[in-house]
C-alpha cells in the first residue's frame, strides 16, 4: 500500500511536468512543496505538487489528511486587484488511503505592500466514518523584510499527528533562493507539544 501510493505520487509528478512541456509550457506554473515534520520521536514527510494553467488549478497532497493517504485536488483561480492582491481557489478533493472521503475546500491569498495572508481550508466528509469528518485549516500570516526574507505567525488545525491542542501555533520565518523556497516554523514552542517543521518548495 505505502510503496503503491509512493508510486502513484512519482507517476502524477511525471504526468503534470510531461503535460506541462507538451502543451504551451509558457501557460503552465508548477510547484513542488515537501513538509518536513519534526516531532520528537517522529518524522512525518508531506509532499505536495500543484499545477496551474489559466484558470484550472490541478494538486496532489500525501500525508495531509492522514498518514499513509493521498488527496487528489481540482479547483478554479481567481483573481483580483494589484496594489492590494486576491487570489481565491475554490476546489474539491478525493481521499484515498488510510482514511477515505470527499473534501470541499479552497486556498486563498491576499496581499497588501509587505503583508501577506495565505490559507488553506477544507472539510473532509469521511466515508468510512462519519464521525470522523474533520475541519483542517493552515493559516500564515507574513511580512516581507525583503524580496527574499519574510517573518511571521502560523496556525494549524490538523489530525495528522496527535496533539493536546484543537490549535496548533508558530512563530516562522523563511527565506527565498532563486526559485527556491525555505520556511522554518516552531509549533507550540513551550509546550510538551512543541515540534519543527520545515517546508522547502520549488517553483518551475
Amino acid at each position: 500500500m505505502k510503496a503503491g501510493i509512493f508510486l502513484l505520487i512519482m507517476m502524477s509528478c511525471s504526468a503534470i511536468t510531461a503535460f506541462s512541456q507538451g502543451a504551451d509550457s509558457t501557460k503552465w506554473e508548477i510547484g513542488v512543496e515537501a513538509n518536513n515534520y519534526f516531532i520528537p520521536g517522529n518524522y512525518i514527510l508531506n509532499p505536495v505538487v500543484t499545477a496551474n494553467h489559466n484558470k484550472l488549478h490541478l494538486e496532489a497532497r500525501y500525508n495531509y489528511e492522514d498518514l499513509r493517504t493521498l488527496s487528489a485536488w481540482a479547483g478554479y483561480n481567481f483573481h483580483w486587484g494589484k496594489k492590494v492582491d486576491f487570489a481565491l481557489t475554490p476546489m474539491v478533493g478525493v481521499v484515498l488511503g488510510n482514511t477515505q472521503g470527499i473534501a470541499p475546500g479552497f486556498e486563498f491569498d491576499f496581499s497588501y505592500r509587505k503583508f501577506e495572508i495565505y490559507s488553506e481550508t477544507e472539510y473532509l466528509f469521511d466515508t468510512g466514518d462519519k464521525n470522523a469528518s474533520y475541519y483542517y485549516n493552515w493559516t500564515d500570516i507574513t511580512y516581507n523584510l525583503k524580496e527574499w526574507l519574510w517573518f511571521g505567525v502560523s496556525i494549524q488545525r490538523t489530525r495528522l499527528y496527535r496533539s493536546e491542542l484543537e490549535l496548533q501555533k508558530a512563530p516562522l520565518i523563511g527565506f527565498q533562493l532563486k526559485k527556491w523556497q525555505v520556511t522554518t516554523y516552531g509549533f507550540d514552542i513551550g509546550t510538551n507539544n512543541a515540534f519543527v517543521l520545515v517546508t522547502l518548495g520549488k517553483d518551475f
